[in-house]
């Protein structure tokens, strides 16, 4: 409980919510119901991200946003871009449950982990739907964020770091 606490301190003070988004698993695959993002089907090697239904600049964007985090070690590596069907595909990782962390990792660890990766977020990016939901590792144990939809490039003056 004390990780979702934290996660949810560190979330109210950097992120607004977005309450748009519906997550249900069928059978393998994750189908988000949202107004940006049509499909993500996780399959045995990879998992497939499907913007197909989006405005070209908006698929621009969410690329922009998942290549950001990938070319940063924030985000899962992002392995092939299809513009013309607006997929993606990227790395396979671990999605954090908050009751139960990695088992190689304290809560203490996991937060602390989560905390440090957000500090990252300085270099010119908000990711706008921080939640645990959201928070992934790899076997390594290296905190990745998704929801691509979500993130945003800070235009202008970037605001001090309030940590």
């Amino acid at each position: 409980m004390a990780l979702i606490k934290e996660l949810s301190d560190i979330r109210s003070s950097i992120c607004f919510k977005n309450d748009n988004k519906y997550s249900h698993l069928i059978g393998g695959q994750i189908v988000m119901n949202s107004k940006r993002l049509k499909r993500v089907s996780v399959l045995e090697n990879y998992v497939e991200v499907d913007y197909s239904s989006v405005r070209p600049s908006t698929w621009r964007r969410v690329r922009k946003a998942a290549h950001f985090l990938s070319d940063n070690d924030l985000g899962p590596k992002v392995d092939s871009t299809d513009d013309l069907h607006q997929i993606f595909t990227t790395e396979k990782i671990n999605m954090f449950d908050a009751h139960n962390p990695p088992k190689d990792m304290s809560p203490q660890e996991a937060k602390d982990a989560i905390d440090e990766s957000v500090h990252k977020y300085n270099l010119g990016w908000i990711h706008g739907d921080l939640a645990i939901s959201n928070v992934g590792y790899r076997d390594d144990l290296t905190v990745v964020f998704v929801d691509y939809d979500t993130i945003h490039e800070v235009k202008g003056e970037h605001p001090p770091d309030l940590w």
